[in-house]
């Protein structure tokens, strides 16, 4: 995954963290602050409520004393009820016996005539004003008034209002709630704010509750304007995504890549001296370029002082394998001398000089391992060829191929071949080369006394040998790994070893 892509997950995470905390945080506020201003304005409601049934209970009052004084007439009964707007007026003996019943137009009076005497009883007085609820099958409102006729109590006067469900939903508009009810006890609603009114008789005693309550909702004005912010929000938050990634893709993630581009370039096709990587700005990506810069430098004076240092070896090699090889060369060739006129010694002289040549060809092949050549293409069997025409033994070859390599490549399957022979004691080699798409895989297998498994894991060691100088196997593994591939050794069947080494395959013939 990219950095501009796991930048940007980041800052849209981040983004949409923000905007889900700010939504739940906005929500909780409007909530909370709905909440509150319906507490507030029901605390008002119940006061507006109060005032109109105190109201109501003045116009029952006033009515019910003007119509104690016209008691005996039907007819200005009806008119005072009437002009009043008071539903009922029941004119009672002084035993408490409804007498006559006075309703005004339009009453719907079913369940009224049911629970008349009740009221009766309710609003029995003698000497004083009475006023209350009675609840029934409706909510009954009503006052009564004394009648004196010369002095003597004759009977009372009430007059009555029905709280229907329809005059309690015209009451609920008048006052501004969204609920108005009549409960025999307190109960709330889960998502209202509620306010109770208690409704006593006429005898002070509670017989139920007016709950008045808003629902807590917010206000669909204030809704739209909320999820229309959100909206907003949403596009400004995705704008500001946008233009920070491309400020990120500009300012860093390009920056990097250059400097990702740069590094890759180098490990592809090698490095030029003086090349270098120029980035603007003055964060890390800058310091990161001009350290790299800095190493960059370093590595080019080391390699100039690696370079005069491995050329003046290489001189003074030369020079020394020169010199030293044409003392050898005299030496042999008196050794041979003395040894034909019946020298014991000369024999063993003979060996040591081509021993000491031998070593010698390696310190050659050390320093073509180890120096830095222009790979280019080599067939297989061309150098298993050439190679197999310096030694006397029996060997096959299976398949072929073309790989990487420089002229090393022949001290390669050469010191293989002359490892297997003088140290395995194999009477035959047999080279298999198999094509595996990018690479080529030759196998060298041998019949000798094998490699034992203790000492296979350490024969491409430095120095490591069970005799002689212990380089031959560590020159094949470095000449491998300079050409990019990779040797192994492995067990042989019946008996002695298998080299097995993967080398890249020449760019013409992929």
């Amino acid at each position: 995954m990219s950095i501009k892509l796991k930048m940007t997950m980041v800052i849209t995470l981040a983004f949409t963290v923000f905007f889900i905390l700010l939504a739940i945080l906005v929500t909780t506020l409007m909530s909370q602050t709905t909440e509150e201003n319906y507490r507030m304005r029901i605390d008002e409601r119940v006061q507006v409520f109060e005032k109109l049934l105190e109201d109501k209970y003045k116009q029952l009052v006033e009515t019910a004393i003007l119509a104690s004084g016209n008691a005996e007439s039907s007819t200005k009964l009806f008119e005072i009820a009437k002009v009043h707007d008071v539903e009922y007026i029941i004119l009672c003996n002084e035993r408490g016996e409804v007498v006559k019943i006075i309703k005004a137009a339009l009453v719907d009076d079913s369940s009224f005539e049911n629970e008349c005497r009740e009221i009766a009883r309710e609003a029995f007085t003698r000497g004083e004003l009475r006023r209350g609820f009675l609840v029934g099958s409706w909510v009954y409102m009503f006052a009564s008034y004394p009648v004196y006729y010369h002095g003597d109590f004759v009977g009372y006067v009430a007059t009555v209002e029905i709280l229907s469900p329809s005059e309690l939903e015209r009451i609920r508009e008048l006052v501004g709630v969204d609920v108005l009810e009549f409960l025999r006890e307190k109960r709330e609603r889960r998502g209202e704010i509620s306010s109770y009114y208690e409704v006593r008789s006429a005898s002070g005693e509670t017989v139920g509750y007016f709950r008045l309550a808003f629902v807590n909702a917010i206000h669909p004005l204030v809704t739209k304007s909320f999820y229309t912010g959100l909206v907003i929000s949403a596009f400004i938050t995705f704008a500001a995504i946008l233009i920070t990634s491309t400020a990120i893709d500009r300012n860093v993630t390009r920056r990097v890549e250059i400097l990702g581009n740069f590094m890759r370039n180098i490990k592809e096709r090698g490095y030029y001296t003086g090349e270098r990587i120029f980035l603007t700005g003055d964060d890390e990506i800058r310091v990161l370029a001009d350290s790299i810069n800095e190493a960059l430098e370093e590595i080019e004076r080391r390699e100039k002082e690696l370079r005069r240092v491995s050329e003046n070896l290489r001189v003074v090699n030369r020079i020394l394998r020169h010199d030293v090889l044409n003392d050898l060369t005299v030496i042999r060739g008196f050794a041979e001398l003395g040894h034909c006129e019946g020298c014991k010694m000369c024999e063993r002289i003979v060996t040591r000089v081509d021993q000491a040549v031998d070593a010698i060809e390696r310190l050659k092949n050390v320093e073509e391992a180890l120096r830095e050549t222009e790979l280019s293409g080599f067939r297989v069997s061309e150098v298993i060829d050439e190679v197999m025409s310096k030694f006397d033994v029996e060997w096959e070859l299976k398949g072929d191929g073309v790989v990487l390599a420089d002229s090393g490549i022949f001290s390669v399957f050469e010191n293989l071949v002359s490892n297997a022979i003088r140290h395995g004691g194999t009477e035959r080699i047999e080279f298999e080369v198999r094509d595996e798409g990018e690479w080529v895989v030759v196998e060298v297998a041998d019949y000798g006394k094998g490699i034992p498994p203790q000492i296979r894991d350490r024969i491409f060691e430095e120095g490591f040998s069970t005799s002689g100088t212990g380089l031959g196997l560590y020159i094949v593994k470095k000449l491998v790994e300079k050409y990019g591939g990779e040797i192994q050794v492995s067990e042989n069947e019946p008996r002695g070893a298998v080299f097995t080494i993967k080398l890249k395959k020449a760019e013409g013939e992929l």
